[in-house]
């Protein structure tokens, strides 16, 4: 048979806290092979490796629901591959639209500092507090 290990030992090897593999359980994520008779979670090395596919999907940008989706493809026997292109495909457009979103945010700070005095007054008149008259470095 081969070589299984408690939560902590399987935390250890992929690196994780074993509160994050008990949670993946809970998300319906990763499944012990087994148990003992005293209650203990074993994990065998392929668990290992569906631990190290969250952890590669989740650094791609992929939620938990979405991983959750490819994971369950691939028990099914499925190759997820058109799925994980669509998933990333998504990923892509988020990060784009953010990062459309904060260059506009950019440019405002970049045009209201350029007269910092003038950038504090804005504030304080859109919040409608009264102008201290300091100034401002």
């Amino acid at each position: 048979m081969a070589e299984l290990w408690r939560i902590s030992e399987l935390a250890g090897r992929a690196r994780l806290k074993p509160s994050t593999i008990r949670y993946y359980e809970a998300c319906g994520l990763l499944r012990p092979v087994r148990r003992t008779a005293s209650g203990y979670r074993l994990y065998s090395p392929e668990q290992l490796k569906r631990l190290q596919l969250i952890r590669a999907a989740k650094e791609m940008g992929l939620t938990l629901s979405q991983i959750k989706q490819v994971l369950v493809a691939v028990d099914q026997g499925e190759a997820p591959c058109e799925r994980v292109v669509a998933l990333l495909r998504q990923v892509l457009a988020r990060i784009e639209m953010q990062i459309e979103q904060l260059t506009a945010q950019r440019d405002i700070l970049l045009r209201v500092l350029g007269d910092a005095q003038k950038a504090c007054c804005f504030l304080l008149e859109a919040a409608g507090a009264p102008e201290k008259g300091g100034e401002v470095s």
